[in-house]
């Protein structure tokens, strides 16, 4: 019976729950250095657009889908194979990234940072990658030992999760901290009340907080920018100005096609809209 194997090291889940506790650890010992490089880490080989996003957000919406029927878990399991089967034109890019990520954490954080925290439900982890691993590389001589890691993640799956959707506050914290010093640095200037509300929205969301309050005021505030805007159109300095009225419509289109998808390109652009706001009113 064919064994099959699974390296933790290479599972996008369990690095992000590594790093998100590193992050976590650093804050709280006062190692803000050290924070602020796993941090780096993560946005440079785990953030949108890289080529892991893809197979860890699919991993992460998987670990956060708790009490559903048989059905739908066994539609989960099929899907997280299947997947593994369609990435597998891109295993060699895959593999390559996921080298160079392993290379990065050892380097800046040490290797031991891959056994330094106890995660929990790490079999349905484990699961979940060596499913999709298998699409990749499966055997046919695996067995039972496959239909117990389906089992395994099917009755996962199927049970009620104890609580709510998580996150670290300290984590958080430091997290939104950096992001604002980052945008004041490259903007020169000092973020607003509602572009701090809005990016400390985001920072919980993207550590595993609920998207539900960032999507509202998300939605909120892009509406009450554009109406500010609209408004503004029939100044003087817009009237009297070709140019300007015409950059000021674009402006208008632009915001009123903004989505709250949470991504870091749409909160960028969002506080952006609200430095154009100040300026006009200024």
């Amino acid at each position: 019976m064919q064994k099959l194997s699974h390296r933790k090291k290479r599972n996008l889940g369990l690095v992000y729950e590594f790093l998100t506790r590193e992050v976590t650890t650093a804050v709280v010992g006062g190692a803000k250095n050290r924070a602020a490089a796993a941090l780096d880490i993560m946005a440079e080989h785990l953030s949108e657009g890289c080529p892991l996003y893809p197979e860890l957000s699919l991993h992460r919406q998987v670990m956060g889908t708790r009490g559903v029927s048989e059905r739908l878990a066994r539609r989960i399991v099929d899907e997280l194979k299947a997947a593994g089967i369609r990435s597998s034109a891109q295993r060699s890019t895959l593999e390559a990234a996921k080298t160079s990520l392993i290379h990065e954490m050892n380097k800046t954080l040490g290797q031991d940072v891959f056994d330094r925290y106890r995660i929990p439900n790490y079999t349905a982890h484990a699961s979940i990658g060596i499913l999709m691993n298998r699409g990749l590389d499966g055997r046919m001589d695996e067995g039972v030992e496959l239909a117990r890691v389906e089992d395994h993640l099917m009755g996962f799956l199927t049970s009620v999760a104890e609580s709510g959707p998580q996150y670290d506050p300290d984590a958080s914290l430091y997290a939104y901290r950096t992001a604002v010093n980052l945008f004041e640095q490259e903007y020169g200037k000092e973020l607003s009340q509602p572009q701090s509300d809005l990016l400390r929205e985001y920072v919980k969301v993207s550590l595993g907080g609920n998207a539900a309050p960032f999507e509202r005021m998300f939605e909120k505030q892009r509406t009450n920018l554009r109406e500010v805007l609209r408004a503004r159109r029939s100044d003087d300095a817009f009237t009297s100005d070709a140019d300007m009225a015409k950059r000021l419509d674009e402006a208008i289109l632009e915001i009123e096609s903004l989505l709250p998808d949470q991504t870091d390109e749409s909160v960028e652009q969002l506080l952006l809209f609200h430095n154009l706001k100040m300026e006009i009113e200024s």
